[in-house]
């Protein structure tokens, strides 16, 4: 049964949906703040970048003065002129206007390029009504080449500052979203966890988790382990009461044998019902020993398993009397295990390969630990019923023992091997 656990009262459940739901919203709003940052940041970096900009142009055009006049240690520029009236502007700067912009005078401002002197120059004209209603004209004019140049430049600094703010936004972005997916992970590997120890014994109290749709989950869970258990333990304990009450019918069937065996020594018929009462109290006894859930460490003791299946083939030789068998027992082999288990296993192998058998010849192969029978079968389609009960009682003991059981259907004949040392110890002599 499970082991269920109180719930703790400072856990409070909730929806993992709304969970999920208010999570996508907050990273929604986080991507929205950080593109608004980002945003921000350039448009404050692109005005301070405008202003040193404009002082590089200005610098650049006092260089290529000095220059020209190697003799002058200061110069006095100015790259602006302010301009009263329209027609007082130079008439290329008027004209290269008049290109660009569909008023003229023009209305608002107004750039462009024009050639003087061999020269290609960039300017620009800024109108700017007085409170007297009248018109200035602010033109700056730089060198294209200069323009070019600075241009390039900044467009590399905005690139180069964008891509700094964009992986600084996702490494937090990413970092947000790994502490949400760990949160949100975490009850998921608790409820693993847990889920992998129940129905054993060291299944644990179930925990209130976080979200209310795991503690539906895990409550299922219960259910259906509970219910496998009860069925279980009801099979169990079919299985013991119906051995129990085997085995006194059983007994007094042997007795009263035993006793008209000394009164008719000869007779086939008693030799046969005594055969099968062996069988069924091999049965029974298998079913009983199946049925126990003890862990007390079993006896050990030296077995020839050549001796063994001797044995064994001689007391079920009359369940191939009508049948055309012939039975070969070869090799050797001892091992130290638990007597009577090993009994029940041999005992089941050979009886359901005598009862199950197509004519022919059932062959035994006994090697160090294991043995090996190997018998032709006659049906072709689905085997008879009780076909596979021998075969499952070798397996539910080969399981409870670690011993290795492995049965392979060749259409025409069955192999079936068990090896009498377990799991454990293979590993270890490998």
């Amino acid at each position: 049964m499970i082991i269920r656990g109180k719930k703790r009262m400072q856990k409070i459940a909730v929806s993992l949906n709304r969970n999920l739901i208010s999570k996508l919203l907050i990273l929604g709003f986080c991507l929205v703040i950080g593109m608004v940052a980002i945003s921000s940041y350039q448009y404050t970096y692109g005005i301070n970048s405008v202003i040193e900009i404009a002082g590089r142009l200005e610098a650049r055009t006092a260089a290529r003065q000095l220059e020209q006049l190697p003799l002058t240690e200061t110069s006095a520029i100015s790259t602006s002129q302010v301009y009263r009236s329209w027609q007082q502007l130079p008439a290329s700067i008027r004209n290269a206007a008049a290109k660009t912009s569909d008023a003229v005078p023009p209305e608002q401002y107004t750039e462009g390029f024009y050639a003087e002197s061999q020269q290609l120059w960039y300017f620009s004209v800024l109108p700017h009504s007085l409170n007297s209603g009248k018109t200035l004209y602010l033109l700056n004019r730089y060198p294209a080449e200069e323009i070019e140049l600075l241009i390039t430049e900044y467009i590399s600094l905005v690139i180069n500052q964008s891509l700094i703010a964009i992986a600084v936004f996702l490494v937090l972005l990413f970092a947000l979203s790994s502490l949400w997916l760990r949160q949100l992970s975490q009850p998921f590997v608790e409820l693993n966890r847990w889920a992998e120890k129940l129905g054993t014994a060291e299944a644990t109290p179930r925990e209130q988790y976080r979200y209310s749709e795991l503690n539906q989950l895990a409550s299922l869970f219960e259910n259906a382990v509970d219910r496998l258990g009860a069925y279980n333990e009801r099979e169990r304990l079919f299985l013991r009461h119906a051995s129990h009450e085997l085995r006194t019918p059983l007994a007094i069937l042997q007795a009263s044998l035993d006793t008209l065996d000394l009164r008719y020594p000869e007779a086939r018929p008693l030799e046969r019902a005594r055969y099968a009462c062996d069988s069924m109290q091999l049965t029974s006894t298998t079913l009983l020993w199946l049925a126990r859930e003890s862990t007390d460490p079993l006896t050990k003791s030296d077995i020839d398993l050549k001796a063994l299946c001797d044995g064994v083939v001689e007391d079920l030789a009359y369940l191939g009397t009508s049948k055309d068998l012939t039975v070969s027992v070869d090799g050797r082999g001892r091992i130290k295990q638990h007597q009577p288990l090993v009994q029940l296993v041999v005992a089941n192998l050979i009886r359901n390969a005598f009862q199950y058998s197509a004519p022919g010849k059932i062959q035994l192969l006994i090697t160090a630990n294991s043995v090996l029978v190997h018998n032709p079968t006659e049906f072709s389609d689905s085997p008879p019923v009780g076909f596979g009960l021998g075969l499952e009682l070798v397996h539910r003991i080969c399981s409870r023992q670690q011993w290795t059981f492995d049965y392979q259907d060749e259409g025409s004949s069955v192999l079936a091997t068990v090896s009498f040392q377990t799991v454990k110890s293979q590993s270890e002599s490998t």
